[in-house]
This record gives structure tokens, C-alpha cells and sequence, in this order.
């Protein structure tokens, strides 16, 4: 029942991370590369692998496709899949075509480091997803300081304009998705383990029931925001529910609260 909030793919569902091209379809790219910032920009020479360092702010890619499909038009969305700055948010999106000689580059900048983790360039065309190429951001050097909790786990709904979160001091059973955030200190960019959990403690529908859990796996943290999502098909029971935040098996925090008419 427990998911991790979600942003909405700009070019296609975000559980469809799967490429969807046949190896034998032009419009299956060839290889993703990624480069230096140096005058020379995408007409450099590519980095090894598929890994930025976070001082580099204009980050520079191109996709290779094949010549036969130049010119058609493609959407871009990079996604922090799982990073220090969130989970699965579209942070970058624009439509262009592929250039004669088979490239798609792209570009995009930010004015201070980039959050360490994972993420990836999804491309698709007339809305259907057609690949998923992941890269990653890395330190300069790896950071370990203690997570701790930067204020109190709080509820929250997202905005009628879907720009906001709105504090839920006191939750309605007919709210049936509960949104949990929490802010949080310290870093580990090699990856910590963060797990949610949601129990009834007492209800009208039973006490000690277990409502919902989610285990992130291998988050590289960093001041980061941690979010947890529930919902439910139906009004939840009215009562009192507790939940908590770990990291690995640390108690980072937990909040006690009632879901009261």
C-alpha cells in the first residue's frame, strides 16, 4: 500500500522505465554520452562512462540515434530518479529534433552543484516512452555525516495548481491519500537505506495493524527531503496511526496522529 511519491513524466508514465524499442528499431538510440564543459561543448571529447562530478553545472549530453530517423522529433526529460534532491522529479524537459547526422544534444544548467544520486534521460515520442538511459552524479569526495531529523515529520496535500505543499494539521477520513515529508540533515553519498512505515495503533477497524511500508534502497542523501505516500480506496477508519522514518535501522523519526471526522 506504501509508494513513494512520484512526479508525472513529462514524455510518458513513470513506472514505464522499461525501453519499449525493439533492438532492432531505428528509434532505439545507440549510446548516450556525456561531456566535459569545455568551449568545445558537445563537440568535445565524451567522458568515460556515464558519470558526472557534481561541480560540473552545465551538464552536456548527447544521444546517438540512428541517421535514418533525423528529424524526428523527440521529447527530453531528465529525472532525479533517486538523488540527494529527491525522488523521481522531472527537472529538466524540452522537445527537439534529431540533427541530420543522427545526435540529439542537450543541455542544461544549474548555478550550484548538482545533487549527488542517480538519474536518468527519458525520450519518448508522441507521448509513448521509447528509452530510459541512466546516469549518475558523483561527489568530488565521498561525505558521511550523521542523518538527523530537521524538524518534525508533517502531513501534506499538494495544491489545487499542484505548486505547494499544504500543511493537514488534522487529516479527514476522506482524505485517502496521505502525503508524509520530512527534512532532513547530514549526508551520506554513498547510499543509506530509508524506510517508511504506517501503522494503526488503535482504530475503528482493528488496532496494531500494519498499513503500509516502503524501502528505499541505496539513497545518496544530503539535506534531502524524504516523502512517503498511502493511499487508500476507501475513507480510512477513524483513529490513531503512527509513522516513522528509518535509516537502516536507526529511528530517524516518527509522528503520532488521528484521522478523526
Amino acid at each position: 500500500m506504501g509508494s513513494v511519491s512520484a512526479a508525472v513524466l513529462a514524455v510518458a508514465s513513470p513506472s514505464a522505465l522499461a525501453q519499449t524499442e525493439t533492438p532492432s528499431s531505428p528509434l532505439r538510440p545507440k549510446a548516450l554520452k556525456l561531456f566535459p564543459d569545455t568551449p568545445r561543448g558537445v563537440l568535445g571529447t565524451p567522458l568515460p562512462g556515464a558519470e558526472f562530478v557534481e561541480t560540473q553545472q552545465r551538464l552536456l549530453f548527447v544521444v546517438d540515434f540512428d541517421k535514418s530517423v533525423a528529424g524526428t522529433q523527440i521529447d527530453v526529460a531528465i529525472v532525479s530518479v533517486r538523488s540527494a534532491g529527491g525522488l523521481e522529479q522531472v527537472i529538466f524537459s524540452s522537445s527537439d529534433k534529431i540533427l541530420p547526422d543522427g545526435r540529439l544534444p542537450v543541455e542544461l544548467r544549474l548555478p550550484r552543484n548538482w545533487p549527488v544520486g542517480f538519474y536518468e534521460v527519458r525520450l519518448g515520442v508522441n507521448e509513448r516512452l521509447i528509452a530510459s538511459l541512466p546516469y549518475r552524479v558523483r561527489p568530488t569526495a565521498p561525505r558521511n555525516t550523521p542523518i538527523k531529523a530537521n524538524g518534525d515529520i508533517k502531513i501534506v496535500r499538494v495544491s489545487d495548481d499542484g505548486k505547494e505543499m499544504l500543511l493537514v494539521p488534522n487529516p479527514k477520513p476522506n482524505l485517502r491519500n496521505l502525503n508524509f515529508l520530512l527534512d532532513t540533515t547530514g549526508s551520506n553519498t554513498d547510499g543509506a537505506n530509508v524506510t517508511w512505515s504506517l501503522t494503526a495503533l488503535k482504530t475503528s477497524a482493528g488496532s496494531n495493524i500494519a498499513v503500509g511500508s516502503n524501502t528505499i534502497e541505496n539513497w545518496p542523501l544530503e539535506n534531502t527531503r524524504l516523502t512517503f505516500d498511502v493511499d487508500l480506496p476507501r475513507d480510512w477508519p477513524s483513529g490513531q496511526y503512527r509513522v516513522d522514518v528509518r535509516i537502516g535501522s536507526q529511528l530517524l523519526s516518527a509522528l503520532q496522529f488521528e484521522i478523526a471526522p
